[in-house]
């Protein structure tokens, strides 16, 4: 999906009802604290410091999980791959700003959670609508209000 206000490209999963089994959404192992690497590495146990959790958790297993030109399922323009939408750096360290280094548009300045309650009032399961409705108020985006992903003009400020 596009997010239209900060022209970006995104990848909506639904993972409601779906018997996750590998991956990043694979099963936890006693003495884990994260799923096994894609070579079934374990990270071990969860690290007692948030930035030694923080190395652990987005760099080494972001790392071992990252989509690379041989394993991405998707076509780049020439010259292009999956560097140019890779940030190594996001997230940032807990207590630094939390800023990408990649290209974007300036923040949404106004949150408007009213035009959420009405992009997402057909939802009734309650963990969707919660969910829809913080999506929709945060990112100013009606489009990921919509099941299935059906592309929407953003909402207006």
């Amino acid at each position: 999906l596009f997010w239209t206000s900060q022209g970006y490209w995104y990848l909506d999963i639904d993972l409601n009802r779906t018997p996750a089994r590998e991956g990043t959404m694979g099963p936890v192992l006693k003495g884990d604290w994260l799923p096994r690497g894609p070579t079934g590495t374990a990270f071990g146990p969860r690290p007692a410091s948030l930035s030694d959790r923080h190395l652990v958790l987005n760099q080494k297993f972001a790392n071992a999980w990252r989509v690379s030109k041989t394993t991405s399922l998707f076509d780049y323009a020439p010259g292009s791959s999956t560097a140019d939408f890779t940030d190594v750096n996001w997230p940032p360290e807990s207590g630094k700003p939390c800023k990408t280094s990649l290209p974007s548009n300036a923040p949404l300045e106004k949150q408007n959670p009213e035009l959420a309650k009405r992009f997402c009032r057909g939802i009734k399961d309650k963990a969707l609508l919660a969910n829809c409705l913080f999506d929709v108020t945060v990112m100013g985006e009606a489009g990921v209000a919509i099941p299935g992903g059906v592309l929407a003009a953003p909402v207006d400020n």
